[in-house]
């Protein structure tokens, strides 16, 4: 039996959650929240975006900005 293991990286795997929750950290660093439903409102926001970009799914494209829509419907 071998001494030592050797064990090769994997690449970290990121799921939606992880991603609106990345998001959601970032914009409240830099601008905070004034209330508990606005960070509930941007996490939703982060959430839907994340969503749609890895799906491309059209139920939550009322909650994803016009801009990104535009872009990815073409």
């Amino acid at each position: 039996m071998a001494e030592t293991v050797s064990v090769n990286p994997s690449p970290i795997q990121r799921n939606t959650n992880d991603v609106a929750i990345e998001l959601t950290k970032l914009y409240g660093s830099r601008f905070g929240f004034a209330s508990e439903e606005e960070l509930e409102n941007t996490y939703a926001r982060y959430y839907a975006l994340a969503k749609t970009l890895e799906l491309n799914y059209r139920g939550l494209d009322n909650l994803v900005p016009e801009d990104i829509l535009n872009k990815i419907i073409k």
